[in-house]
């Protein structure tokens, strides 16, 4: 699942968020490819691409472990899924998603920054256990609570 550099491929990674980013298409009348860009492009920001491969490749042969880490990756998708909902809708429908996506971090400048620097801890460390995602899973929640779209609505 990885290319030569050792960076999650991202059609792989893309092929369980499908139906997720399907739907932001539907609702925002965007073709999939530009959703699916924009993803990529958010998640590369904050590197949750590194963090999600790696925490899923993490096995335990404890059940409820098992079971925890399964619904700390399913949040951390349906957050991801969230944040760019929210980032494809600004009021400029002409701009590019590009565009959409770089605006974006300016009004989440330190939270994003918390956010980075937690992952690339984990990184260094070369740790992605459960303690790690819940408290990544945590600090992007918190970034989604805060992010509204074009009409000043939160998130949902």
């Amino acid at each position: 699942m990885f290319d030569p550099d050792g960076a999650p491929t991202p059609h792989l990674l893309l092929l369980g968020e499908s139906l997720g980013l399907a739907e932001i298409s539907a609702e925002r009348g965007l073709p999939v490819g530009r959703v699916a860009e924009a993803y990529l492009d958010v998640a590369r920001d904050i590197d949750i691409l590194w963090a999600l491969d790696t925490f899923e490749r993490n096995s335990t042969t404890d059940y409820w472990e098992s079971m925890a880490a399964a619904a700390v990756c399913d949040e951390l998708a349906d957050k991801l899924n969230r944040l760019i909902n929210m980032i494809l809708t600004q009021p400029d429908s002409t701009a590019s998603v590009a565009e959409a996506v770089s605006q974006w971090p300016e009004r989440h400048r330190r939270a994003l920054s918390r956010l980075r620097r937690m992952v690339a801890e984990s990184r260094t460390d070369g740790v992605m256990d459960l303690a790690h995602a819940c408290t990544i899973n945590a600090e992007l929640g918190r970034i989604v609570a805060t992010t509204v779209d074009s009409a000043g609505r939160p998130a949902t």
